[in-house]
């Protein structure tokens, strides 16, 4: 659980694991060249967030904050193969 405003990370992170919310808020945002902070996206119950750049462990260039207390699964790079290789549908 994760309370209000907390950052899950921030441009210049390396993206090391994808995160499952199961309830709550997250905003996803990014800086603009004039200063102005502009949303992109809110992710509620259900959503996947770095679900492809946490593969390859990229550079974030957004940032994920909280906007209420949020319950979240955090599966790491490792894991998420472990789980892939026991499924060979899934896998493709």
């Amino acid at each position: 659980m994760l309370e209000k405003e907390k950052e899950l990370f921030i441009p210049g992170d390396l993206s090391m694991c994808m995160f499952l919310i199961f309830a709550g808020t997250v905003e996803i945002s990014t800086k603009m060249d004039n200063g102005f902070e502009y949303t992109i996206d809110r992710c509620n119950r259900g959503c996947v967030i770095n679900s492809e750049s946490f593969l390859v462990e990229d550079i974030l260039k957004v940032k994920a904050t909280t906007v209420n207390t949020v319950h979240i699964m955090t599966i790491d790079k490792s894991r998420f193969l472990r789980i892939i290789k026991r499924d060979r549908p899934l896998m493709k």
